[in-house]
């Protein structure tokens, strides 16, 4: 070191000690050594004010010759100290940043290098770079120090002048900001009432997965803050691609959204909810996944190039909740059908085809078909299911508007089968069978899902069918009494069901020397050849047809014949038959007894006793004949004495007139033939004219109809006279003696007919309980009627 001129070797030795006390200088504040000729070097040190972890702690050194003595100075290096959280780090080696005035320092140059008086050099050390941990130092000061070693020349004052080596030394420090960022992922599988994230709880959130029903929306949010000193800029948050759900048309969600500054210090910020990928697509729960996502926040810290970022991955699972319930039915021991996987299918919530089957009820010589239901109850979903309730629309079927036994609780994958429910076939089955098939119905409680705040039922409904016929055959056999040597007979066929008859064929057979009595034919005789239309015709009755009629007739009989007609159809659309038989007795009788209007109008007290034993009348021409007075309504004697006088006076067609005589006369002797044994047959002997047409209820001479009132009365009369020698039983009333003539002779000429009120008479004449008469009246030519009930033969 230079001597200063004048003073003492003390006095130097003090202005030394100052001069390097004055080398350490605080932060930024310049450090002056007095080295010669009473004038100082000047050094000083700074740093940026402030410095982002990760980024260079950036600082200059700078040392200026001021030395008045003009003496130059020799720079021999530089060096810095970082006072480190982990340490001091030392830069031997600062390069040479800047230089001015006359020097032979160079930017970057090496040393030594000369500097002139008024010259300076300047060091730059960026050799450090900033670690989070020095964030945590005092004050986030992060200090260093730096020290230049010189050569004071002395070649231009040597008075006082010191060559040795010195160090000159500046301290200064950066103050240090960090750069970070959190992000919360956050997913709700229950429409935002429960948020779930699988790494770090936020206030109000499960830590956790959350599990969501299949098809369920899913939502989405962030909950993101800065969590250092420095201002974040331009931050991005990156969901990425295809990890989150998939949307209800498969897509996969891809989510970029753009947050742009955080400022340090603030609250934690939530966005909003994401509900979609697109904006429109919904993202929904998929149990085939993925489902698991990550998201990322990407910010640029202050005005730096550093980036601050961070991830988080949230996580959820999908379950399916669904149940089925398979109506299957069966008819008559057949097969169960409206099976899925068969002939139904399964559609959403619903089958979407229906089967059905057909029974029959009970007839004759068929029990009623059985039908068969059953119920296959399924969990098809990955959810268990509780307080399941069902419901059948047919209550025949369970005897009830559920289905018993039923599982109230059904784990995932399980099945049950439950029935069948066994009834037979009858109208009370199938009134509930809307179009011939009802439905069973299923509804269920899926079991509560984790993090998972929603309630949701599942149901699934089946229809299946079936329809009970009840198909109807009847068959009526009548078989006339003998008549000649013939047996007339007929068979009436009625389809009395609700479906139609195919391939009807009728047989006709009798047992010989039997009457009928519901027995069965041991050694039949087939008469099937005799009927018209032919028997084996294949016809079809439909429901609701007329009956189809059959004749024929059995030949040669010697004594009464059990004759029986069986017809046998195919129920239409299936292969059941239908069987129906009738049976009559075939009279082979002993003859007919007859006796004129003569007889019986003059024995009045043998009518009496006919008509007595027939029940107490006989029916003829539209009345019933029950006493022999004369001038009483209903009178036999008034029918067979009227004739001449009494018609001519009320002017009643005389054919007629005689008509009513023959049949009164007609009736008697067919009921006293009956009650002997015999039996006249229903055809008038020797003529085509049955007794009803002539002689019934609407017959012509009741009727008066012109068509038929000659012809009848000539039959009828021939009739009365045919076997008028003829007494069948020796016990027979004919047998009776004595003739009285003398209630006839009253009613003729008494002006009085049965039934007068039907030519207008003054009172009001009784009809005794038939349908009444129509008198062919001459003077007008016009029928009156009344009516009257009567009985058939």
């Amino acid at each position: 070191m230079k001597r200063l001129p004048g003073l003492s070797g003390l006095i130097c030795t003090t202005m030394l000690a100052l001069g390097a006390l004055a080398l350490i200088a605080a932060t930024a504040t310049p450090a002056r050594a007095v080295v010669s000729c009473g004038v100082t070097v000047t050094m000083s040190k700074s740093c940026q004010p402030t410095t982002l972890v990760g980024e260079k702690d950036d600082c200059t050194i700078t040392l200026t010759n001021s030395d008045t003595c003009t003496n130059t100075y020799q720079i021999n290096s530089g060096s810095d100290v970082i006072h480190a959280s982990g340490g001091d780090v030392t830069d031997l080696n600062l390069p040479i940043s800047a230089v001015s005035g006359t020097t032979t320092c160079t930017v970057a140059g090496a040393l030594p290098c000369n500097l002139s008086t008024g010259a300076s050099v300047t060091f730059h050390d960026n050799s450090y770079t900033v670690v989070s941990g020095d964030f945590a130092l005092s004050g986030h000061n992060l200090p260093d120090t730096g020290t230049v070693n010189m050569t004071d020349l002395c070649n231009n004052n040597a008075t006082g002048c010191s060559s040795s080596p010195v160090g000159e030394q500046a301290t200064a420090a950066t103050t240090v900001q960090s750069c970070s960022v959190t992000i919360d992922k956050q997913i709700s599988c229950d429409g935002g009432t429960t948020w779930t994230n699988a790494t770090t709880a936020s206030t109000g959130v499960v830590t956790g997965t959350c599990t969501g029903f299949n098809g369920d929306p899913i939502q989405v949010r962030y909950v993101y803050q800065n969590t250092g000193s420095a201002q974040l800029t331009s931050c991005n948050i990156h969901d990425v691609t295809g990890q989150t759900a998939v949307t209800s048309g498969g897509t996969a969600f891809t989510q970029d959204t753009s947050v742009g500054t955080i400022n340090s210090g603030g609250s934690a910020i939530t966005s909003s909810v994401i509900t979609t990928s697109d904006g429109t697509t919904p993202l929904t729960c998929n149990a085939a996944g993925p489902n698991f996502d990550s998201a990322n926040i990407d910010c640029i810290c202050g005005t730096s190039t550093i980036h601050a970022d961070a991830n988080d991955t949230a996580n959820f699972s999908c379950e399916s909740c669904s149940v089925q319930i398979d109506k299957q039915v069966s008819c008559a021991g057949a097969g169960f059908v409206d099976v899925f996987g068969t002939d139904d299918t399964v559609g959403t919530g619903a089958d979407t085809t229906v089967d059905s089957c057909t029974g029959f009820d009970a007839f004759t010589g068929h029990t009623a078909d059985n039908i068969a239901v059953q119920y296959v109850i399924k969990n098809t979903g990955t959810d268990n299911v509780a307080s399941c309730t069902y419901g059948e629309t047919n209550i025949a079927i369970t005897g009830q508007v559920t289905i018993p036994g039923a599982p109230a609780t059904i784990n995932s994958g399980a099945s049950q089968t439950v029935g069948p429910f066994n009834n037979l076939c009858s109208p009370t089955l199938v009134q509930n069978e809307v179009g011939g098939q009802d439905t069973a119905t299923i509804g269920c409680t899926c079991a509560a899902l984790t993090n998972n705040a929603t309630v949701k039922t599942v149901g699934f409904h089946d229809t299946a069918g079936f329809a009970c016929l009840a198909p109807g055959l009847n068959v009526s056999k009548t078989c006339d009494p003998q008549s000649g040597s013939v047996n007339n007979f007929t068979v009436n066929v009625t389809n009395s069901g609700s479906v139609n008859l195919t391939n009807c064929n009728v047989t006709d057979a009798y047992q010989a020397n039997d009457s009928c009595t519901n027995i069965a034919l041991v050694s039949p005789v087939d008469a099937t050849s005799s009927l018209s239309p032919a028997g084996n015709g294949n016809y079809t009755i439909n429901s609701g047809d007329p009956a189809k009629q059959f004749t024929g007739s059995i030949s040669g009989l010697t004594a009464n014949a059990c004759n029986q007609a069986s017809v046998t159809c195919t129920i239409a659309g299936s292969s059941q038959t239908i069987t129906a038989t009738s049976q009559d007795t075939c009279a082979v009788s002993l003859g007919c007894e007859t006796r004129t209007p003569g007889f019986w109008k003059t024995h009045p007290n043998i009518s009496f006793d006919v008509m007595t034993a027939a029940g107490g009348f006989i029916q003829s021409c539209g009345l019933d004949l029950n006493n022999v007075s004369a001038g009483v309504d209903c009178s036999a004697v008034e029918d067979m004495c009227s004739l001449g006088q009494d018609a001519a006076k009320l002017g009643i067609d005389p054919t007629q007139a005689n008509l009513i005589f023959q049949c009164a006369a007609a009736e008697l002797n067919l009921a006293v033939t009956q009650q002997d044994g015999g039996n006249c047959g229903n055809t008038i002997p020797n003529s085509i004219l049955t007794f009803d047409q002539c002689c019934g209820l609407a017959g012509a001479c009741a009727t008066g109809d012109p068509n038929l009132i000659s012809g009848c009365q000539q039959a009828v009369s021939a009739f009365n006279a045919q076997f008028d020698t003829t007494t069948l039983n020796s016990g027979s009333v004919l047998n009776t003696p004595g003739a009285d003539s003398s209630n006839c002779r009253v009613a003729n000429g008494n002006g009085f007919v049965n039934d007068q009120s039907a030519i207008g008479a003054s009172s009001p004449v009784a009809d005794c309980n038939a349908t009444g008469r129509k008198y062919l009246v001459k003077t007008t030519g016009s029928n009156t009627s009344s009516t009257n009930n009567g009985k058939n033969h």
